[in-house]
């Protein structure tokens, strides 16, 4: 038999101290009416021990309670963990790789004949490479549009464009250059 998992074991807790409530309560009511019979009868000095010991019992009910809400929460909250680890770890679906396959595509042969990177920033905006649209924006940032309509566009800071334009042809797009 394998051990428990933690939710498991915060489950037969939370059972536990629901199957103690209902036998606290009936012991604070037989505590209670034993208390008002010793009271009935003249025995005052009983029926303030059996209200303190039904006092006892309340407050330890309201432990169990209080217990038991803390082990709903953590219920809860391993609940949300394995929900989210579910989601972290479930395959991405990105249009970004796609899109920065064909600008590394359009990139290569520029890169490959020598040319600088200002002239070919100068070319690609008078005219697309290989279905690619630079579009000039505020803050020196550009934004390249699949002109097929395929991938969408995505917006790139000058700098960014400037090192994917220095990896353009290498073996690995996602390599860090200070690792070359």
């Amino acid at each position: 038999m394998s051990d428990p998992t933690p939710e498991e074991m915060v489950q037969r807790r939370v059972r536990d101290l629901d199957a103690r409530t209902p036998q606290v309560l009936q012991r604070i009511a037989y505590q209670r009416q034993a208390a008002d019979e010793a009271e009935a009868h003249g025995e005052r000095s009983i029926a303030k021990t059996l209200r303190l010991l039904a006092s006892i019992e309340e407050r330890d009910l309201a432990a169990l309670d209080a217990e038991r809400e803390r082990h709903v929460l953590t219920l809860a909250r391993l609940a949300r963990r394995r929900h989210l680890h579910a989601i972290s770890t479930r395959p991405r679906q990105s249009r970004r790789p796609a899109l920065l396959d064909l600008i590394d595509d359009a990139m290569r042969p520029m890169k490959t004949e020598g040319v600088q990177f200002n002239t070919m920033i100068q070319r690609w905006k008078r005219e697309a490479l290989d279905g690619l649209r630079l579009q000039v924006l505020p803050c020196s940032r550009y934004e390249i549009i699949d002109e097929n309509g395929d991938a969408g566009s995505i917006t790139y800071k000058r700098s960014t464009l400037q090192k994917l334009y220095s990896l353009a042809g290498g073996k690995s797009r996602t390599a860090s250059v200070r690792f070359r």
